[in-house]
């Protein structure tokens, strides 16, 4: 009877073990606090002030799975130069600036250029990512942004501690989570959970290398189920915390082409915007 009992108990305690698979566990003797690691998580941030080069871009869209050739500039706060050429052609199909105030975006392919504020949705309309410049460009130097919060605290996953996760309780019940590797201290995840807990959006960065002084990922994926985006960048030759002239960011609209102004209200970039004509 006593071997029973024993069976019985290690069966139990196995059970118990295996029920929840891996996700943040609790261990304040091995963890920083989750200040010390927030200030960690920035301190990198400021280390990656601008990145230009070339990357391979597979996104969602309307007619499937698109892949385009797209040279980068980004430097914080906000500023972004998306130039998308035809793999083919090797010609240049559009162009998307943003200061962090405004945006502009030529669309070659529909003969249209469209300016207005750097809303989320305006910056959306070539990277697929709807979120204000400055997070895009975090996301696209290897981080992630780090939401206005209440409350925070650090745990680590369940396969042998090997990230710790900082998860931030937003105003209404969101969460994020911010993954960072014990080892090299990377972000390699983050993702912002609603109050019901479905996923907003999911960030994930592979195959961390030092590029200069810079530690970037060679490939970054993005998710956002409920806009249908899904976007996979891979860097293929970059360049980190060069200066980028002011002018990178600025675009006007070709000699004869009639820009227009565009809000959160127009049509996504695959439609034709009925919007104001500006002067």
């Amino acid at each position: 009877m006593r071997h029973v009992h024993h069976l019985l108990a290690v069966t139990a305690l196995l059970a118990a073990t295996a029920c929840c698979g891996p996700g943040p566990v609790n261990d304040p003797a091995s963890l920083p606090t989750a200040g010390t690691l927030i200030a960690e998580i920035r301190g990198r941030q400021a280390q990656v002030r601008s990145l230009r080069g070339e990357t391979k871009m597979d996104y969602l869209s309307p007619d499937g799975r698109t892949k385009v050739t797209v040279n980068l500039a980004v430097m914080r706060p906000g500023r972004l130069r998306f130039e998308a050429e035809n793999p083919v052609s090797g010609h240049t199909e559009g162009t998307l600036v943003t200061d962090g105030r405004t945006f502009a975006l030529l669309d070659v392919r529909a003969n249209r250029f469209l300016r207005g504020p750097a809303l989320a949705c305006n910056v959306a309309r070539m990277t697929r990512i709807a979120m204000p410049p400055d997070d895009v460009a975090l996301i696209l130097l290897g981080s992630a942004p780090l939401l206005p919060h209440e409350r925070a605290e650090v745990g680590h996953t369940r396969d042998g501690g090997g990230r710790e996760v900082l998860t931030l309780h937003l105003r209404g019940g969101a969460r994020q989570r911010v993954s960072v590797s014990r080892k090299t201290r990377d972000v390699v995840e983050a993702e912002l959970l609603d109050a019901a807990g479905r996923p907003v959006w999911r960030l994930v960065h592979e195959d961390f290398r030092a590029v200069g002084t810079a530690r970037l990922p060679r490939k970054t994926k993005f998710v956002e189920p409920r806009g249908k985006a899904d976007i996979l960048i891979r860097y293929k030759d970059v360049e980190a915390n060069a200066a980028i002239p002011d002018a990178v960011f600025t675009l006007a609209p070709p000699p004869g082409m009639v820009a227009r102004l565009v809000g959160c209200e127009d049509p996504p970039p695959d439609a034709s915007p009925e919007s104001q004509p500006v002067p």
